[in-house]
């Protein structure tokens, strides 16, 4: 399961660290075509929406952070967070009365279930 969560996280931060240099060369590209100054708004304008949708994107979101300029970054930090966390998992239960072992316990036993059962 580690292995899974690593290469994950490996291929959603290649795929952000895709986005602003693709969003940086298409504005170095328009910087140096001559564009009337609406066409020039109109174009920086897309640029925004590009990086709001990154920044906003709901799983993707966690590893940036925007610098005071707008610009994004990954925020190594937290990605180095998460990784110590691969491989474990937070059970809840709303019985206040069942200790840790036995909720452990319950949700190996439905897991085991679930792959019995092919579900």
């Amino acid at each position: 399961m580690t292995q899974r969560d690593k290469q994950h996280r490996e291929q959603a931060i290649t795929r952000i660290e895709a986005e602003p240099e693709r969003i940086k060369a298409q504005r170095e590209r328009e910087t140096r075509r001559e564009l009337s100054a609406k066409a020039r708004q109109k174009a920086e304008a897309g640029h925004v929406r590009a990086e709001c949708a990154l920044r906003d994107h709901p799983t993707l979101k966690r590893w940036i952070r925007q610098q005071k300029n707008g610009r994004l970054v990954i925020d190594r930090a937290k990605v180095k967070a998460e990784e110590r966390l691969d491989g474990k998992y937070l059970l809840a239960t709303s019985d206040p009365d069942i200790s840790t072992e036995d909720a452990a316990l319950g949700y190996k036993t439905s897991s085991k279930r679930s792959e019995d059962f092919g579900t």
